[in-house]
């Protein structure tokens, strides 16, 4: 057996080997990116909610902040209201973006008040969740959704005419509905309570709140491995083409 070097070979098996190896570590560093966001979204959790005009004024990095409980009292401006479409327990659906003007600060923010089925899409099916005066929500602090560019590629569009978004990104509704708002952050919430003192208020059937999603996939290992394989894999096809017999 001897070994013949075939330059271009040898070139296109150094650079295919290179890529699949850099794209194994980039799935180990997306691991620990990865666990770390889980361990800090398990703490943030499961920490009581504190006041939402407290955590604006106090927080130097608001944006790190994300998934924290919050509470925050104020008034619903249902005519504002946007819909995003997405699905619950495999349902497909709306979840109801609504502009909270606050009670506690000069600023608007936006509440997504939970999930509704097709048939509740519209305000005027579910009069009775459409609460006037003043509300205090408890909810966990999120930040604009990041869509991934393929998946981008492929959603459908916004129609903002029909109220039809694909995408959680507070500053295009206040753009669609003409309103100054907190531009990156929003509230997923868990709950509504009515501040009133007549008996007669209460949230009817509304919005389904309590749905953030906090179990994350996390296969980066998995995807590592497969790519320092393939990187093994194709240094063994090499070595194959470059080991010759002796005639």
């Amino acid at each position: 057996m001897r070994f013949k070097v075939n330059p271009i070979l040898t070139l296109f098996a150094l650079i295919g080997i290179s890529i699949l190896i850099g794209l194994g570590t980039w799935q180990l560093q997306r691991l620990a990116w990865k666990e770390d966001l889980i361990a800090k979204i398990e703490t943030r959790t499961q920490m009581p909610p504190q006041s939402f005009r407290v955590v604006m004024t106090e927080a130097k990095d608001i944006l790190g902040r994300e998934y924290m409980p919050v509470h925050i009292t104020g008034r619903f401006m249902h005519e504002k209201e946007s819909h995003v479409f997405g699905t619950l327990d495999g349902k497909a659906g709306w979840y109801i973006f609504t502009p909270l003007e606050s009670a506690e600060a000069d600023y608007i923010v936006y509440i997504n008040r939970g999930f509704v089925p097709e048939g509740l899409k519209e305000p005027s099916t579910r009069q009775a969740a459409q609460v006037e005066g003043q509300v205090k929500v408890t909810g966990l602090l999120r930040t604009k959704a990041k869509v991934p560019f393929f998946a981008n590629m492929v959603q459908p569009p916004n129609n903002i005419e029909k109220n039809q978004w694909y995408i959680r990104d507070p500053q295009l509704f206040a753009e669609a509905a003409n309103l100054t708002v907190l531009p990156l952050l929003m509230i997923d919430a868990e709950t509504t309570m009515v501040l009133s003192d007549d008996p007669q208020t209460a949230l009817g059937a509304g919005p389904q709140g309590g749905t953030t999603q906090l179990k994350f996939s996390n296969r980066h290992m998995e995807y590592a491995l497969t790519w320092f394989g393939l990187a093994a894999a194709l240094l063994g096809v090499y070595l194959a083409f470059s080991l010759k017999r002796k005639t």
